[in-house]
């Protein structure tokens, strides 16, 4: 009897212990896989975070480099703009051997010398082709504090004159406009097409709120624009609104010359808090250079020599 008791016992304590393995077993599997997981999310999260350290170090660098554009803008160009500011303030005379004519049209409260670096870049090409490049670059009426159709007249008054030889020649006429410059550029490119549509017209901005700036509504809204130079000029400030049509307008004007498209490049910069949001500063579907490494004043330091080649390589178009 005990050998049989014996016997049972042990056939039914075999099952219970393979169950109990076999538990351990998935235990073991299940233990496996948790950890596995945890691996995997401990090992996610610390890419994520390591992404979003990388990330906000590169968007400190890019500021950094911004900034010290700025400041290097300050004191060069800015500090020494005024001795080239009657460099090429009187028309030039056509000849011809003239091949293109850069109209210079420079930013608020500033003067023709914003211009010194696209000038130098100019008088490079003109030692190797002599005359090549005529330049234009006369003061705004109010250094750019007075109505857009004021600004524009008095610069297109003194360009009408020349307007026919310049056509008969087919020299190529390029507009060049620094912030709000490129505002004025643009009531110009209506003007000389509307006077002129055989006129060979290029447009360049350089950071202008061609299609007006949201900061000008909040500005105005605000109240804040009485502590600036604007309060004693408020109708230009109106003007500035990304909610004026005005812009609407001069667009409709300027497409009417079918090669207004192709015969445009718009730099601006995504971190321009002047123009904001940048798509002010571009015209849909035309050549767009939009960039993030500079504020405002830094697209000039850093891309007028660009936008000068972009120039000159029209000239052999």
């Amino acid at each position: 009897m005990a050998s049989q008791d014996h016997t049972e016992h042990t056939s039914h304590s075999n099952p219970g212990m393979s169950e109990t393995v076999f538990n351990l077993a998935m235990n073991s599997d299940g233990l496996s896989t948790l950890t596995s997981n945890i691996n995997t999310q401990i090992a996610s999260s610390v890419n994520t975070l390591t992404a979003n350290v990388n990330t906000q170090l590169t968007n400190m660098r890019t500021l950094t480099s911004a900034l010290k554009a700025e400041i290097e803008y300050a004191t060069t160009v800015n500090r020494c703009r005024h001795i080239y500011d009657d460099k090429y303030s009187s028309f030039p005379t056509i000849t011809f051997g003239t091949n293109e004519l850069q109209i210079c049209i420079h930013g608020m409260r500033s003067s023709p010398g914003q211009f010194l670096l696209q000038f130098n870049e100019a008088e490079k090409h003109n030692l190797k082709h002599p005359g090549s490049i005529k330049i234009f670059a006369p003061p705004v009426v109010k250094a750019g504090l007075e109505e857009l159709e004021i600004c524009g007249d008095a610069i297109y008054a003194q360009i009408c004159p020349h307007l026919d030889l310049i056509t008969r020649l087919n020299i190529k006429i390029v507009i060049l406009g620094i912030s709000n410059g490129g505002r004025i550029g643009l009531y110009l490119y209506a003007k000389i097409f509307e006077s002129h549509p055989t006129a060979q017209l290029y447009f360049s901005p350089l950071g202008s709120p061609i299609q007006g700036t949201y900061l000008a509504d909040f500005a105005e809204k605000t109240g804040v624009y009485k502590m600036t130079a604007y309060r004693s000029c408020p109708e230009v400030l109106s003007e500035l609104k990304r909610s004026n049509d005005i812009y609407q307008q001069l667009l409709k004007r300027c497409q009417k010359d079918p090669n207004f498209q192709s015969r445009t490049r718009c730099y601006v910069s995504t971190k321009d808090i002047l123009i904001y949001p940048h798509d002010c500063g571009i015209l849909e579907g035309h050549d767009n250079q939009i960039v993030n490494d500079v504020l405002h004043n830094g697209l000039v330091l850093k891309y007028a020599k660009e936008q000068i080649q972009w120039c000159i390589s029209l000239i052999d178009s």
